[in-house]
């Protein structure tokens, strides 16, 4: 996808901050005052301080007046400070929040295939550190960026009105200070890309190591997967180290820039003192005055490598929301009520990165029928599944049930009314029934605990420590593979689906568990028009009909005696097994 341009990215952030105007007018108006408060600090304590007290002949109560002065100028500077620390923490917090919730929801809705090209560490990367890279610019940042220009305009007018000559000696330094913070703000920008890009590098490379944890162990690959993240870490500080080399070079540029023309200044203005053209307190003024214009210029350089850095994050943000979602168009789509479940694939052909995965395949599941898919690794049967569920769309071909065209119906309606048992049993973190709860939203402990009897898992949750308030870990690592099983089985039964996705596991269970999570496929079945992705030959030889597939296509169709007596690909199969009953279909 195309990276949006700078204007782009500005104006998407401005649609956001929009909603909290007031609390952007009221720390600006804050803001205001406290720089209206500091730049005459300058003058009370030079001209006040020198000429109307030091010189005064009546010093002692034009002190007491200025003391007083004073005090309540800060007392006053304190109120505004808050009110300006919390108005813009709030739009930075605000902004921050409602961007993180489109980012989410669209990550969430995101096609399948998105998910699958895409590392997780990377998604990870732009909902933490790039977001906290724009509210570091929306709720600091910018206040400081707005404090900063008030006050270097203020100083700016404040020192032509106190003497133009000298104000004109002064500016002389600023083309050359202005062309060194566009070479900042040009070159870190770039920079602050890839510095994110990097993160998201280590990011990614951490979750994929996590995720394979037992696989690396179990290949003693720590040292392999160290050196890979040491890497990946050291580009990421090869890339920081670039740009705090030139931050660390331009700043102190500008600081000498900034004090030469001070020094230029104080001599200059010190031969003006001695004409008598001008006071001692002014030129005092004049020269604090000039102090403080470095605090501007330095802060502008710092917080426009914040604006940089916030600015790649963004186009980086705006480019993950910009992704088209898996529900484009459905409002012009009607829902899907399957009252019998008849499937019927026609001349269905998918391709997958421009390689053919299925062609022209043909087939009916009648209602209430259980059909197996059985074939060599890759021949195309968990892509049957997917475009069922659509997690994909066809090339060409279309699939029906109950005659409606999937592609005329909502997403929505059709995943509502399909249950899906995948291979790999995933569990999200939380108690035993929230993980068999998630089937169906709203669930009763009655209606889980019927589900889970159904599912053969019962017994098994009453004996753990807390029953089904036993919290069980990240993809219930706790419970064993028959254990997990059946628990998602009994999330499926929950759900109560008309037709039934079943990609059977290839695991290794001990016999009981075997026989547990069996009778739970069973029942699960029962009445529903099921497609099976069978591995195992008594689930194949229950089957209604078999479906062979071989490079995509449909090589053999017919039951488990009818497919033996033709002494095909499916014989071939089947004689590799043993012909065993707990045999596995390769």
């Amino acid at each position: 996808m195309k990276n949006p341009n700078r204007k782009s990215v500005l104006k998407r952030i401005v649609s956001y901050l929009r909603p909290y105007s007031m609390y952007a007018a009221f720390g600006v108006l804050s803001l205001l005052v406290l720089a209206s408060i500091t730049l005459y600090l300058p003058l009370l304590l030079g001209q006040g301080l020198i000429d109307e007290v030091l010189v005064s002949t009546d010093g002692l109560k034009s002190l007491n007046v200025l003391a007083l002065h004073a005090i309540v100028l800060y007392l006053v500077k304190g109120l505004f400070s808050y009110a300006q620390h919390y108005s813009l923490a709030y739009l930075g917090h605000a902004v921050v929040r409602d961007i993180r919730k489109d980012l989410l929801s669209r990550i969430l809705y995101l096609p399948l295939g998105y998910h699958q090209n895409t590392r997780k560490g990377e998604i990870i990367s732009k909902v933490t550190s790039d977001i906290n890279n724009l509210q570091n610019a929306v709720g600091q940042g910018l206040g400081e960026f707005i404090n900063q220009v008030v006050t270097g305009v203020g100083i700016l007018v404040i020192i032509f009105v106190l003497n133009y000559r000298l104000a004109l000696t002064a500016v002389l330094v600023l083309p050359v200070i202005a062309f060194l913070v566009w070479f900042l703000s040009k070159k870190l920008r770039f920079l602050a890309r890839q510095v994110q890009a990097k993160l998201a590098d280590i990011s990614a490379s951490l979750q994929e190591v996590l995720s394979g944890i037992r696989v690396v162990k179990a290949y003693r690959a720590e040292n392999k997967e160290l050196e890979h993240l040491k890497r990946e870490n050291n580009r990421s500080f090869a890339v920081n180290m670039k740009s705090t080399r030139i931050m660390a070079g331009v700043l102190p540029l500008i600081e000498i820039v900034s004090v030469i023309g001070i020094l230029i200044v104080i001599w200059h203005g010190s031969n003006e003192v001695i004409e008598g053209r001008i006071s001692a307190g002014t030129l005092v003024s004049f020269v604090t005055y000039l102090g403080m214009a470095s605090g501007p210029i330095t802060s502008l350089s710092r917080v426009i490598s914040v604006f940089q850095q916030a600015l790649a994050s963004a186009e980086r943000v705006f480019e993950l929301i910009d992704e088209p979602e898996e529900f484009a168009g459905e409002d012009t789509k009607k829902d899907l009520v399957i009252r019998k479940g008849k499937i019927e694939f026609d001349s269905l052909s998918f391709s997958y990165e421009n390689e053919e995965v299925l062609h022209q395949i043909s087939f009916t599941i009648e209602p209430g029928e259980v059909v197996a898919l059985v074939g060599p690794s890759g021949s195309g049967k968990t892509t049957i599944a997917n475009l069922l569920m659509r997690f994909y769309n066809p090339d060409r071909g279309r699939i029906l049930i109950d005659d409606c065209d999937l592609g005329d119906v909502t997403l929505n309606s059709l995943r509502s009314q399909i249950g899906l048992v995948p291979q790999e049993t995933f569990l999200f973190a939380g108690t035993v029934y929230e993980s068999i709860a998630y089937g169906k939203e709203n669930a009763s402990f009655n209606e889980v605990q019927v589900a889970a009897k159904q599912a053969n898992a019962h017994d098994f949750i009453l004996q753990l420590p807390k029953a089904y308030d036993t919290v069980i870990g990240e993809e219930g690592t706790n419970l064993s593979g028959g254990q997990r099983q059946r628990i998602a089985l009994a999330r499926a039964i929950l759900k109560d689906p008309k037709i039934l996705i079943l990609d059977e596991a290839t695991s290794s269970l001990d016999a009981e568990s075997e026989k547990a999570v069996q009778e739970g496929f069973d029942i699960l079945k029962e009445g529903r028009t099921s497609l099976v992705i069978a591995h195992r030959l008594s689930t194949i030889k229950n089957a209604d009909r078999i479906l062979v597939l071989k490079d995509g296509c449909i090589a053999e169709s017919g039951t488990h005696e009818q497919l033996l007596n033709l002494g095909g690909l499916y014989y071939r199969l089947y004689s590799m097994t043993g012909s065993t009953e707990n045999g596995v279909l390769h």
